[in-house]
């Protein structure tokens, strides 16, 4: 016979209340225990499962009502003032009657739609305190774009202050400079790694002189990360985007709380129903009982944390499809289609969500965890009347004294 064998046994037998030679241990002093175990481990088991469940719904609803939205916005935001740009080089400069027409309600409304949405992302509650910061910082750069743009607009008529103003405008906004800007990051993480490198391998030695080059060139290095930082209105949006994104993946993968606290409920969870089983053995055995009310009362315990896990793997699952979809609007190009496929892929994040039927599932626990509680109080009551018949063994001794 296996060691595993014998464990489970040996566990079966503790359940049941049989000692080791197959006897059954004292009535009341067995129902009096599992009057308090049974509750005890019931509401251990449901408190995990409200903990686990209650932070799968919780990033749930970030995701749904701040996260995406807010990436969808800087998306909207990055691709109008791209359309922007290039209405304003159209009108301005390339146009045959550049100089001779206004920018028109085209340019006007797309910046429009860039600075709504600049505003709506700054609202969404989804930033930490710096991206806020950083959001303000891009807000007030494109106000200054635009009174550029607007002043190269009324300098149409001059080709020298028009184009002046548009290169600038340009300039700002980091229009055409995605190249660079890659080659400049590059460059930098290159110098970076050289600067480690060589910081790692000078600190090694044990002269003074050594450490001290070390170190300023670790210096150097960190000095030329913080000079590439982003500083055009693209490249701004285009930081904030990927910092959100990294955000939706952690919101979307599974949480270390959920793991731990799901695991942990699920061996609470085992060990309630094998008590319940070897419960309802004993009083079978014992007592010739067949006991329907403590069965009923331990089945809503034994079905929320399956109707939880459901419910939350379902709603786990719509996190991670509504994660690719908004983190697809990476590749969306500053065309005539980017407004359609940006529109498609929030709506298609919204659907996500819809069917996911989390506020369904947050009102199923909701009732599901109160009736469980109940259900483990009967167990505890059922037990508790079964027992009144068997005094404990401290009484029959005063009994037998007198």
């Amino acid at each position: 016979m296996s060691r595993r064998t014998e464990l489970l046994r040996s566990l079966w037998r503790r359940a049941a209340g049989r000692t080791a030679d197959g006897a059954s241990r004292p009535t009341a002093a067995f129902l009096r225990r599992r009057m308090l175990v049974l509750p005890a481990l019931a509401v251990v088991a449901l408190a995990l499962c409200a903990a686990a469940y209650s932070d799968v719904h919780s990033r749930t609803e970030r995701l749904r009502d701040r996260s995406a939205p807010a990436l969808v916005d800087l998306a909207q935001a990055r691709t109008s003032l791209e359309l922007a740009q290039d209405q304003a080089e159209l009108r301005l400069q390339k146009a045959r009657q550049a100089g001779l027409v206004e920018l028109g309600e085209k340019y006007r409304t797309l910046l429009t739609e860039a600075t709504q949405s600049l505003h709506r992302a700054a609202q969404s509650r989804a930033l930490r305190k710096a991206q806020e910061q950083e959001l303000r910082v891009v807000s007030g750069l494109v106000v200054a774009y635009a009174d550029k743009i607007a002043w190269a607009d009324r300098h149409r008529t001059t080709p020298l202050l028009r184009d002046a103003g548009v290169d600038y405008a340009a300039e700002m906004l980091g229009d055409g400079g995605a190249a660079d800007s890659a080659d400049a990051k590059s460059k930098a993480k290159e110098a970076k790694a050289k600067a480690a490198d060589k910081a790692k391998t000078q600190s090694t030695s044990k002269t003074k002189s050594t450490g001290k080059a070390g170190a300023a060139k670790a210096k150097a290095g960190a000095e030329v990360e913080s000079s590439q930082e982003p500083t055009a209105i693209l490249e701004r949006l285009t930081e904030l985007e990927a910092q959100l994104r990294d955000g939706n993946s952690d919101l979307a993968a599974w949480s270390p709380l959920t793991l731990a606290a799901a695991a942990a409920a699920a061996l609470a969870a085992a060990l309630f129903a094998v008590a319940v089983a070897g419960t309802l053995d004993f009083l079978r055995h014992r007592l010739r009982l067949i006991s329907v009310q403590l069965a009923a009362g331990a089945a809503p315990v034994l079905l929320v944390p399956v109707l939880l896990a459901v419910g939350g793997t379902e709603e786990h699952q719509a996190q991670q499809r509504v994660h690719r979809e908004v983190a697809a609007l990476e590749k969306v190009a500053a065309d005539g289609r980017a407004p359609r496929a940006i529109e498609t892929a929030e709506s298609r994040a919204t659907t996500l969500m819809r069917d996911s039927h989390a506020e369904g599932w947050s009102l199923t626990a909701g009732i599901a965890l109160p009736a469980a509680a109940v259900g483990a109080l009967g167990c505890g009551v059922t037990l508790f009347v079964y027992s009144r018949p068997y005094p404990a063994a401290r009484a029959l001794r005063k009994y037998a004294d007198a």
